[in-house]
């Protein structure tokens, strides 16, 4: 097979890189929709992986700045109401971009039209991004949010 695959340690490393970014250094890709899937254990490890690689190769600061905007306080509420309506109205759109961006980087065999056409949206997250100051997500979560992000962060650096 021609997909990439990766030791565990590497999507450990990944995945930490995909956190440390939601404390502020920019290091990272900024999943934060895909990373609540992933958390949960909704979202297969190959398919996030892949999706961390596409943002953290193409996905420019003023894109992140303006995802996060509307995508932290979306996630808060998911974590607050896990298996909701909500998270299982908004799945399949989180999946198929993931999906598509895993696809791209080589992840996966096949893509996602739904991936495909939210990528449209791009222009208009990084025209937001634009008029969003912070350059740490966690400015724009509630405290309680933060805390998470964090101690997910402390976790993973210590596993």
């Amino acid at each position: 097979s021609s997909l990439k695959t990766a030791s565990p340690k590497s999507l450990k490393s990944r995945v930490f890189k995909a956190f440390k970014v939601s404390v502020g250094d920019g290091g990272g890709g900024g999943k934060v929709l895909c990373g609540h899937y992933y958390a949960r254990g909704i979202l297969p490890a190959r398919i996030y992986q892949g999706d961390v690689a596409y943002a953290q190769r193409h996905v420019s600061d003023n894109t992140k700045r303006g995802y996060w905007f509307w995508a932290v306080p979306l996630t808060q509420y998911l974590n607050n109401n896990p298996g909701g309506l909500v998270e299982k109205l908004i799945q399949p759109l989180v999946f198929g971009w993931a999906q598509e961006m895993a696809y791209r980087t080589g992840y996966a065999n096949n893509g996602s039209f739904i991936g495909k056409s939210l990528l449209t949206a791009l222009p208009a997250m990084s025209l937001l991004g634009k008029f969003v100051e912070t350059k740490d997500p966690t400015q724009l979560a509630s405290e309680q949010q933060a805390k998470m992000i964090v101690d997910n962060y402390n976790r993973m650096k210590s596993a």
